[in-house]
């Protein structure tokens, strides 16, 4: 998908200027605070852990991370943050990687919203088949709020993203509904519950429930993985 690779190419030529443009930190502490109560697991894998923001905070739920992404070059930003000692990085596509074992956490943020709606539902059968039963999602995102917040018109998938020097890409940007997600999740065989962070971001923690697939018709009563309208 020509857009996709874009996209890509755009995050890897960004990567040496995002950490300047891209200010989490209050977010990540809040977030934070959301998740203490959780015990720490063994093993915990981050998607598209870009420069590595947010993986201090994965490291002190989980005693190994394994960083996921499609960009070399952030990859080398994150791991030069966090340091080699309890983390191992991979290289490569989210949307072709298929997960060789299954952890107890898996976490990903500020990504959720660069998956085209036809490609949602493939997507989260991945991220399923990346954890392990009675383990953990935990997405951290702008929802669909966010479109009327920053007047978006929320049917655009394609946006602009410009670099310091004015080279230009197309990227995709989608704000997905809440309710929608919860129950594209439940139908996957997820318990899902899903806590507001101020106007326009939320945290979603969903649990596995069972080893087995969930059946065809669970999944299909939701139709295709599209955007819905708040």
């Amino acid at each position: 998908m020509k857009l996709i690779d874009e996209q890509l190419a755009y995050y890897r030529a960004r990567a040496g200027e995002y950490d300047s443009d891209v200010h989490v930190a209050d977010l990540i502490r809040t977030v934070k605070r959301r998740l203490r109560p959780q015990r720490r697991v063994e093993h915990a894998l981050e998607m598209a852990c870009g420069t590595g923001l947010w993986t201090p905070m994965v490291l002190s739920m989980a005693a190994r991370v394994t960083l996921l992404d499609g960009s070399p070059e952030m990859l080398r930003i994150a791991r030069a943050r966090v340091g080699a000692k309890r983390v191992r990085c991979v290289k490569a596509n989210i949307f072709k990687w298929k997960p060789d074992q299954e952890y107890d956490l898996v976490f990903f943020a500020n990504w959720l919203s660069h998956v085209p709606p036809r490609q949602l539902l493939e997507f989260l059968r991945t991220v399923r088949s990346a954890v392990r039963p009675g383990g953990r999602v935990v997405i951290a995102e702008h929802d669909s709020r966010m479109a009327k917040y920053a007047d978006i018109n929320p049917k655009q998938v394609r946006r602009t993203r410009r670099l310091h020097n004015g080279k230009k890409f197309a990227i995709v940007k989608v704000f997905y509904d809440l309710t929608f997600l919860r129950e594209l999740l439940t139908a996957l065989g997820f318990r899902v519950s899903i806590h507001k962070v101020g106007p326009v971001y939320f945290v979603l923690s969903a649990v596995r429930k069972s080893p087995r697939a969930p059946g065809n018709s669970a999944v299909g009563k939701l139709g295709s993985a599209r955007r819905r309208k708040k």
